[in-house]
């Protein structure tokens, strides 16, 4: 793949991916969005409690408490994970990207190529799809990257 138009962070993501899923594995395009959690209504209704907490303990002392902040980021990725999309010429592969740094640091699932088509679009300008159990939303414009890197890929294959 190359890198040409892809920022820094995009480039230190990729190599992060690159290092997870292997030296043999060649990734085509790597993108980044947000997963959906399933939770149960009830964790939902503790992580709003501790919401209303948060902001209450921020009005009154304006001030965030480090632990309070720690528990906020925890909770974001508990409720909207950071996914990475690494599409190769045999898989999709779903990565679980740290709420830190942005980097990928676990493979969660490989999935069959034919898995990265739209199943709708979520809100304005982003795209959602299914991977197996998991669903994940990529900005309209990452997805149009990933595919077109795709299709440049595979066009510069010799015809058999």
């Amino acid at each position: 793949m190359t890198t040409d138009g892809m920022n820094r962070r995009q480039r230190r993501r990729l190599d992060a991916a690159r290092q997870l899923v292997g030296p043999d594995t060649t990734i085509l395009a790597y993108g980044g969005g947000r997963g959906h959690a399933r939770m149960s209504k009830g964790v939902v209704g503790l992580a709003a409690g501790f919401l209303v907490v948060f902001v209450a303990v921020l009005a009154l002392l304006h001030a965030v408490l480090l632990p309070g902040g720690v528990l906020l980021i925890v909770g974001i990725g508990m409720i909207r994970p950071r996914r990475g999309v690494a599409l190769t010429p045999d898989a999709v592969l779903l990565l679980h990207e740290s709420e830190w740094n942005g980097k990928p640091n676990r493979l969660i699932l490989r999935a069959a190529p034919v898995a990265f088509v739209p199943t709708g679009s979520g809100s304005a300008g982003s795209v959602s799809f299914q991977l197996g159990t998991e669903r994940v939303t990529l900005k309209r414009r990452e997805y149009e990257r990933l595919l077109s890197a795709v299709q440049s890929a595979h066009s510069d294959e010799p015809l058999r």
